[in-house]
């Protein structure tokens, strides 16, 4: 979970090192290449880890924020997902 302690450095959590990560791929504008990706995020900050960024990526890919081809990460530009309740109204208008 993406939960912080009260005390601790807002800089240092999973939700500010992602969107660093979407910052980058946003200058971008095409995939890249995760090591370039890494390298980035690492000059950042010499408190982060790589298993900051891994952990951070892990959330961007869960919630839909990037999506991998190949070795390159990718902002997603278009998001399709459908909406809570639109399965439920599909079914009520097949009724």
């Amino acid at each position: 979970m993406a939960l912080l302690h009260p005390e601790s450095d807002l800089t240092m959590s999973l939700v500010t090192l992602g969107a660093d990560i979407l910052r980058q791929l946003h200058r971008q504008k095409v995939p890249v290449i995760v090591d370039d990706l890494l390298e980035g995020h690492l000059r950042g900050d010499r408190r982060r880890t790589p298993a900051n960024f891994f952990a951070a990526l892990d959330l961007l890919y869960s919630v839909g924020s990037v999506e991998r081809e190949g070795y390159r990460i990718r902002l997603m530009t278009e998001v399709s997902q459908p909406g809570l309740f639109d399965q439920i109204a599909s079914e009520g208008n097949n009724a």
